[in-house]
């Protein structure tokens, strides 16, 4: 009786390991039925009708490299928008560019003005930057609003209604989109692109990140905040100018209603490419978002291999924690299947049911590894090889082109 106190005596797997373990699971849990939420949400404001009180004169500038068997339908699509007063302007970087001659085809039909230019080879920022600015160097304000689209996507027929109408009520400077990629093979590694990719959709709303391959801003606002000049010497387009909005603390809008379908087809290295390649742009200009994004996949493949560690050893949460994920990964496949029917044709959502849905419901630890890989491997590099060019990037606006194949 008179002794020491006697030190109480944990129980079993209930000690600072398992504590910590069981948090980060349940994290992790909460992180995914956010993911889920957050899908459900967006799927809600696909296909809301959008009227126009007026239609402003619209130039949309479509930078271009190489032909593949989807320029054509491109064009086509580009060039029957259900909208008035617009123009096009395909820019290409070579008068040895393969897509000249499909170009120069499709502007002979019928559907909007088709104009191309020629911007000569980058030397000392991104070749898509240089291709940008050649022709905003060229316009002459007449145009009230000017678009970008990315010659990769299939435009839908309200594609410039829906990117136009938010700017024509004064409150929203700059409106941008959310990229889908839709597997046009069906194989694996394009389906975990697509997978990887798409989960991303409705974080750039929360981030305010711009997507350069469907964006628009008025010329004014161009003009004012001086986006020629800021974007001289740059390596990338869209994660700058998200930068420069932040500086400028201008409104950007990323509506539901504006999804767009990038048809994509992948290798493995390819897919690892495309990952890498859109890391390094966002470290490079948006490193607070790339902390956020880094470390979110970390956690995922941390709490998940720790949710099987410790669910093998017999330990009942973990056990309940993986048939919640399991669920939860279901639930999150569903919902993309309804973004999938709502934003597009019969086509494009039959062909997404195959191996790109099997690919959220089955494969989740395989997309989510590549997420992680494609982040954590951009952690030092300060080069790039996109599109053909090799590029040393040595600040927000001083690129250098290192070596180019031939055009």
């Amino acid at each position: 009786m008179g002794g020491a106190p006697r030190r109480p005596v944990l129980p079993r797997g209930n000690n600072v390991m398992a504590f910590f373990m069981h948090g980060l699971i349940a994290l992790w849990l909460t992180l995914l039925a956010g993911a889920v939420y957050m899908a459900w949400q967006f799927q809600r404001g696909i296909g809301n009708r959008v009227d126009l009180a007026r239609e402003p004169r619209v130039v949309v500038i479509a930078p271009v490299k190489g032909s593949n068997r989807h320029l054509a339908d491109f064009v086509a699509r580009l060039r029957a928008q259900q909208y008035g007063h617009y123009r096009i302007v395909a820019v290409v970087e070579a008068e040895t560019d393969a897509a000249l001659p499909v170009l120069r085809q499709a502007s002979a039909g019928p559907g909007a003005p088709l104009s191309i230019a020629v911007a000569g080879l980058a030397v000392d920022e991104g070749q898509k930057i240089h291709n940008l600015l050649h022709v905003l160097d060229r316009l002459d304000g007449s145009d009230e609003i000017v678009a970008f689209i990315d010659a990769d996507t299939r435009p839908a027929p309200d594609w410039l209604l829906r990117l136009v109408e938010p700017l024509t009520r004064g409150d929203i400077d700059v409106v941008t989109g959310h990229r889908w990629l839709l597997p046009v093979r069906g194989d694996v590694p394009s389906a975990l692109a697509a997978a990887a990719t798409n989960s991303l959709v409705g974080a750039v709303r929360v981030f305010d990140v711009v997507w350069g391959g469907t964006c628009a801003l008025r010329w004014t606002t161009i003009e004012r905040i001086g986006l020629r000049d800021r974007w001289r010497g740059s390596i990338v387009d869209d994660v700058h100018l998200s930068r420069i909005l932040r500086e400028h603390r201008l409104r950007l809008l990323t509506p539901r209603s504006l999804i767009v379908a990038s048809p994509v087809e992948h290798s493995y290295r390819s897919a690892f490419a495309f990952g890498r390649r859109q890391y390094k742009f966002v470290r490079w200009y948006l490193p607070a978002v790339w902390w956020i994004g880094a470390a979110m996949t970390a956690l995922f493949l941390v709490a998940g291999a720790s949710a099987l560690g410790l669910a093998l050893s017999g330990d009942r949460f973990a056990l309940v924690a993986l048939v919640l994920a399991f669920l939860l990964g279901q639930a999150r496949a569903s919902v993309r299947l309804m973004i999938v029917r709502k934003a597009f044709d019969g086509e494009a959502a039959a062909a997404y049911r195959g191996n790109a849905d099997a690919a959220v419901r089955w494969l989740a630890p395989a997309w989510i590894a590549l997420h992680a890989a494609s982040a954590w491997s951009t952690l030092l590099s300060r080069s790039l090889i996109w599109a053909g060019v090799v590029y040393e990037f040595r600040g927000y606006r001083e690129t250098r082109v290192v070596s180019r194949a031939a055009v």
